[in-house]
């Protein structure tokens, strides 16, 4: 990590920030815009950009995206400011996934809503309302242990969501503030926080199988909902992975960048090099490099950058310097030379009498309605020769910007209070929507779901839906190129999804599938009835990307025969 010690970072030295046009299409970029204007926070966008990089891989086409996001950074856009930030966000797992499962809403709307009035639920249901009462049992008790009777149940905190919701809340709190978890705490947050995460995945299966498939515009509204849901779930079963392990740190009070979060590991690789090879892309590459090396939350970021840009600003006007500094270069300073809560930037002996009557005069002065002369210098002094900026001491105490990161048609949200979001979320709420007539038809539908392969609680939804199932070859392009267990188990045991002539095709596609499924699961379809004796000798003798275990029982069944 750079320290403000470091004379290189000398702000009245400068580097050449002029920035070319990144060389791709004026539609690109427009797409870029299109895509930061379309989600409403850091986070939300953040998933939106990774997943369409996860999409280019290390194509040209990756590069290219990445050029057009450092071009409308530079170059003052807001859209190039929303990108950027969304890039750079970084959380603890738990401070963003927390607030998701923390009321266990999904739980309660799972129960009321279809458990309990069901006299005979589904076998899946039934387990999770087992696990319900036995965690109920034990918040109830610890709570009488520990603190006495409940208060009056109101709305939401009714038994026996009350004693789970408040149980969770202190378990999670502790951790958050840095606690060691003793191994029966340990166990009880889990189990609470998979009884949520279960019930929300329920609830979005449930509703993705009640999807009508020949309702387009209703796939079209649902599906990014549902998708950006199972994503959540997805980070929520990793998190408890951590705590599983033990490593509480990285879970409740670690900041890391959320590529973490969206990219697996290779995906991640693949986003360095590209950012690496390009030779155009050198200020990004270095900034972000240092984001995963030291992270500084976003909103901690935007103020440290805008006060770096409004110091620059005023050594512009003294002749201190010559240009502004750019968003990205802004950035790249704060977490630089970011130290225990304070920005520290060197400046040259011969210009500190000047810069310090200038901040005198600045604070003093009246401000301009927007942009970096406007923008508050408070917590900005001279001190042992440096320019030292004072961070806030949380993110929660930084007022947002309403770009993420300043842009210089922003006023300062230090000064102006409450900010106003760049964008109004399209369309009211209530307001009736317009169907759409048009019919997928079978290759429509199938590729929907195929689109959607590795979110599993859309396809779960969609092996419920009738209408996908009857569609020929579908549950067998599922079994065939899913990688989840659970996937696989559902179509083996429930009869509907390996039966008749549209799913002939299943029980094959299930014994060549190299997901890790219990043989006792799949043992049923080694059977003449499911697949032809010739099929079978055929899979035993070509034993290319077959399981051991598969191939063995297969041979068993043979000899049987014989």
């Amino acid at each position: 990590m750079l320290t403000g010690s470091d004379q290189t970072l000398d702000l009245c030295r400068e580097e050449d920030t002029t920035m070319q046009p990144p060389g791709c299409a004026e539609t690109l970029l427009q797409d870029l815009r299109d895509l930061a204007g379309n989600a409403r926070g850091p986070a939300e966008l953040s998933a939106m950009l990774y997943e369409n990089l996860r999409k280019h891989g290390d194509g040209p086409a990756a590069g290219q995206i990445l050029k057009g996001i450092q071009f409308l950074a530079v170059s003052g856009e807001a859209a190039g400011a929303r990108l950027l930030g969304a890039m750079l966000e970084v959380a603890a797992p738990a401070r963003r996934l927390l607030p998701l499962v923390r009321n266990m809403s999904s739980s309660r709307r799972l129960w009321l809503g279809r458990l309990r009035d069901d006299p005979a639920p589904n076998r899946i249901l039934a387990d999770w309302s087992s696990r319900l009462g036995e965690l109920d049992n034990l918040c109830e008790k610890e709570h009488e242990d520990g603190e006495g009777p409940l208060p009056t149940p109101r709305a939401g905190w009714e038994a026996p969501w009350g004693s789970m919701r408040r149980r969770l809340a202190a378990l999670t709190e502790f951790a958050m503030a840095g606690g060691t978890l003793a191994d029966r705490d340990r166990d009880l947050l889990l189990g609470l926080l998979g009884l949520e995460v279960d019930a929300w995945q329920e609830r979005i299966s449930f509703l993705a199988g009640s999807i009508d498939p020949f309702r387009v515009a209703a796939i079209t509204r649902v599906l990014p909902i549902l998708s950006r849901a199972d994503a959540d779930i997805r980070d929520v079963r990793h998190m408890m992975d951590l705590v599983r392990q033990k490593n509480d740190r990285e879970a409740f009070t670690q900041s890391r960048l959320r590529a973490f979060d969206i990219l697996e590991n290779r995906e991640f690789a693949t986003l360095k090099r590209v950012l690496g090879r390009e030779g155009d892309l050198k200020p990004l590459a270095e900034l972000f490099d240092i984001q995963q090396t030291s992270p500084l939350p976003v909103p901690l970021l935007a103020h440290g950058a805008a006060r770096i840009q409004a110091v620059a600003m005023l050594m512009q006007k003294h002749g201190l310097r010559t240009a502004p500094v750019d968003l990205v270069g802004a950035c790249r300073l704060a977490i630089a030379c970011h130290v225990r809560g304070e920005v520290a930037l060197p400046v040259s002996p011969q210009a500190l009498p000047v810069l310090e009557e200038a901040l005198r005069k600045a604070r003093l002065g009246p401000r301009t309605a927007s942009g970096p002369e406007s923008w508050s210098l408070d917590g900005v002094e001279i001190l042992a020769g440096q320019i030292v900026i004072v961070l806030p001491e949380s993110e929660d105490d930084c007022p947002a910007w309403p770009n993420f990161l300043p842009t210089p048609a922003d006023g300062d949200p230090l000064r102006a209070g409450p900010v106003v979001p760049a964008k109004a979320e399209t369309g009211t709420e209530g307001e009736p929507e317009e169907d759409d007539p048009a019919d997928g038809g079978a290759a429509a539908m199938k590729n929907l779901v195929l689109t959607n392969i590795q979110s599993t609680s859309l396809v779960l939804g969609f092996l419920r839906n009738p209408k996908f199932v009857a569609i020929p070859g579908l549950v067998e392009a599922v079994a065939t190129r899913t990688r989840n267990p659970r996937v696989i188990e559902v179509i083996a045991v429930d009869r509907t999804l390996h039966t008749g002539f549209a799913n002939r095709g299943v029980p094959l596609a299930c014994l060549r599938s190299p997901v890790n499924v219990s043989v006792k699961i799949l043992r049923k379809f080694i059977h003449v009835k499911y697949i032809s004796k010739v099929d079978l000798k055929r899979m035993a003798q070509d034993r290319a990307g077959m399981r051991k275990e598969v191939i063995r029982e297969i041979e068993k069944y043979l000899e049987a025969l014989a």
